[in-house]
């Protein structure tokens, strides 16, 4: 729901329940989203921050029905998808995650599709007046960047999702944003270095050799 004094929206998220498949997702938020919202936002809207694996993001950006079915699902019982959680692609519950949570990285091709997968079904299911989000990840698992060409692998992914972001912005109205969470031991790790990143490889990408330092 809404907060007042533009303090943003509250949201219940799917992430907290185990499942990767999108049956498996469905079943989470059909049982447990209207029974949050009956305690929480029982007379307004209520935002859901919808887990999304890899698989599951796939399923629904493939089939028109399946979203049909989730919109009817949330119009009826009053909720909105503020934001997906993007962040662990594949298996997040039941197993070790450790620095594989982190995997794919922003370096592949296969982190790219599944963000704009995500990002396809966001502006599908939104409602009027909400922005939604994707959280994602902070581009890498530190040890494994090991120079400025792993850097420029995952920046050119970076800016191929969001030019998908804009055209989808475009064709559609809608606007989907994408939000990456800083984390330790990861390649945003702080404040500094995420202020850092953004000015040296985004905004001037063309940076002078040892900006990463």
């Amino acid at each position: 729901m809404q907060l007042r004094d533009g303090l943003g929206h509250l949201t219940y998220s799917t992430l907290v329940h185990p499942g990767d498949t999108w049956p498996e997702m469905w079943e989470s938020l059909t049982t447990y989203a209207p029974a949050v919202k009956a305690n929480v936002s029982p007379d307004a809207p209520f935002g859901v921050s919808l887990r999304l694996s890899g698989a599951s993001a796939a399923t629904l950006a493939g089939d028109p029905v399946e979203r049909a079915r989730l919109k009817e699902f949330l119009a009826t019982n009053d909720l909105y998808v503020y934001t997906v959680n993007a962040f662990p692609q594949g298996p997040f519950k039941g197993r070790r995650v450790m620095e594989e949570v982190y995997e794919p990285d922003w370096s592949t091709d296969s982190r790219t599709g599944y963000t704009t997968d995500v990002a396809d079904v966001l502006a599908d299911i939104a409602v009027e007046g909400v922005e939604p989000a994707i959280q994602t990840a902070p581009l890498a698992y530190k040890p494994k960047v090991s120079g400025p060409e792993y850097v420029a692998a995952f920046t050119q992914n970076l800016f191929r999702v969001v030019a998908h972001l804009v055209e989808l912005e475009r064709r559609t109205g809608r606007r989907v944003k994408l939000g990456l969470e800083p984390e330790p031991h990861c390649f945003l790790e702080t404040t500094r270095e995420t202020v850092r990143y953004s000015r040296n490889a985004c905004i001037r990408p063309r940076a002078p050799p040892g900006w990463l330092r």
